[in-house]
């Protein structure tokens, strides 16, 4: 097992990038068999759902490892852990299907659409009865644990998904192999953590957990609702078509949203490990790092991927998803800046500014639910591969990510006194400088063939690395932990 923080992320990364590609292919194929209303429809269940995500955690999740990380007894924590998730998730079965009843949604009428709904419910309820082992091996910061049986299962269920999909099952068959594939990783988790004591919760326990969670809830519901409300309000404005185009192409710009994931699992036990030892220093010192080193992997990745990304998604998915190609683009970018917040969202977790973090995510709800209102409302641009509410959604995405990366870099440092680089800005101008000279060759005339897109992609990373060294942003250490990365320790 990897030792250290850096190769602990680099292995988290690395069983993640696996999953992600099995992941990739099984959508792309999936997706230019059903078409876009179908995945719509699968889509726009899952984000109906999951808007009542923060009611089945709670705060609990980030409560558990957090106390863990603390040193809190295991037995007490694991038993008020498993009662705290049942409680919570059968309150939200109850509101999930009172509110269906209360609005008679209309994509939810047709037998298909209800089926699908219920398959969706069942999968939730199973998928965050797995946040329990999950959120128990990220405190552990046991990533072979957390990370493989996903990767395993994802493999051998996307073989099933495509077999679905290729037999005509449509949405309610995609959805019954999703609900599988959930129950079939709690069974997994579960026996993982079979030598693991479950102990009665008492009231400390239960006090604790929900005094810390009950803050961590409303930055739920914020962070909730954001990472949803996108396809509830294209579904509105443009239709199932419309949410399946985006979903296609937003699965695509997610590939590199394991590495936030990993960073943010990863590095959360270890601030609040630093704020219990008094030490806020060293917290500062790691999320600085953490900033720069994301910014040196990510911001190349982007440049790249813009270049390839209209060519790449008329020859994966086909004509069926035109508009497709630029929301690959922007969700790339979206999911980048996303993964740029990550070392200060999970700073303040780690210092307990809980008041604080309600705030921040509740602003950054405003900005997200502005720029999709203005974006799909009143931007009207038939240029650029912005031709439809798609793409538009995705333009308005990319935009809140790097305005809410800006609020949480700036609230860390006037907030807690965070010591960070301010050369990060290099980075970050370089990379938005390049993106924007590279999608409008890409999306300005006809599809560039392939490998003319690829030299353009190739290209822009050159420059961008060219001008980080020019500026002495590259330097011997950060090749030294690149190295690091790829090198995991030999077994003693």
């Amino acid at each position: 097992m990897p030792g250290s923080l850096a190769q602990k992320v680099a292995f988290s990364t690395g069983l993640n990038v696996i999953q992600q590609i099995i992941i990739a292919i099984s959508s792309i194929l999936v997706a230019r068999w059903v078409g876009p209303d179908v995945l719509g429809l699968l889509a726009y269940a899952t984000a109906y759902v999951g808007l009542f995500v923060a009611i089945a955690d709670f705060g609990t999740g980030t409560a558990h490892v957090k106390r863990i990380s603390e040193g809190r007894d295991h037995g007490q924590c694991m038993g008020t852990m498993w009662f705290l998730r049942v409680f919570f998730i059968l309150l939200t079965v109850m509101v999930v299907c009172t509110v269906k009843a209360i609005t008679h949604n209309s994509s939810f009428i047709t037998s298909e659409g209800r089926w699908v709904f219920y398959l969706a419910v069942t999968t939730f309820v199973f998928t965050q009865l797995a946040q329990v082992p999950w959120a128990t091996f990220v405190a552990h910061q046991n990533v072979l644990h957390k990370d493989m049986p996903p990767t395993v299962i994802q493999g051998g269920m996307s073989l099933v998904r495509l077999a679905v999909a290729a037999i005509g099952l449509g949405a309610v068959g995609l959805a019954f192999v999703d609900m599988t594939t959930s129950i079939l990783l709690l069974f997994v988790y579960i026996w993982l953590l079979r030598s693991v004591p479950v102990a009665r919760p008492d009231k400390d326990s239960l006090k604790s957990y929900l005094s810390f969670g009950a803050p961590v809830f409303l930055c739920s519901i914020f962070t909730g609702v954001g990472d949803k409300i996108d396809r509830i309000l294209l579904q509105s404005m443009g239709g199932l078509a419309a949410v399946g185009q985006y979903s296609a192409g937003m699965r695509l710009g997610s590939v590199l949203q394991f590495l936030s994931q990993a960073v943010a699992t990863l590095l959360f036990p270890s601030l609040s490990r630093a704020y219990a030892n008094g030490n806020p220093g060293e917290a500062f010192d790691l999320c600085s790092r953490a900033e720069r080193y994301l910014g040196l992997v990510l911001f190349p990745a982007m440049l790249g991927i813009v270049g390839v990304s209209r060519a790449l998604t008329l020859l994966l998915l086909g004509q069926k998803y035109a508009d497709t190609g630029s929301v690959f683009a922007f969700g790339t970018v979206a999911m980048i800046f996303l993964a740029l917040t990550q070392p200060y969202r999970q700073i303040f977790g780690g210092a307990e500014k809980m008041k604080a973090m309600v705030v921040l995510n509740c602003i950054f709800l405003v900005i997200q639910v502005a720029s999709l209102f203005f974006f799909l409302k009143y931007f009207h641009v038939a240029s650029f591969g912005l031709v439809g509410a798609a793409s538009r959604a995705a333009l308005a995405t990319a935009v809140s990510s790097f305005m809410g990366a800006l609020l949480w870099r700036f609230a860390a440092v006037r907030l807690l006194g965070a010591h960070l680089d301010k050369r990060i800005w290099i980075h970050i101008g370089s990379a938005i400088i390049l993106f924007a000279l590279v999608y409008c060759l890409t999306y300005s005339g006809k599809v560039l063939g392939l490998s003319y897109s690829f030299a353009l992609g190739a290209g822009a990373v050159a420059l961008h690395l060219f001008s980080l060294y020019s500026l002495h942003e590259l330097k011997e250490k950060d090749w030294f932990f690149l190295r690091r990365l790829l090198v995991l320790p030999r077994r003693r």
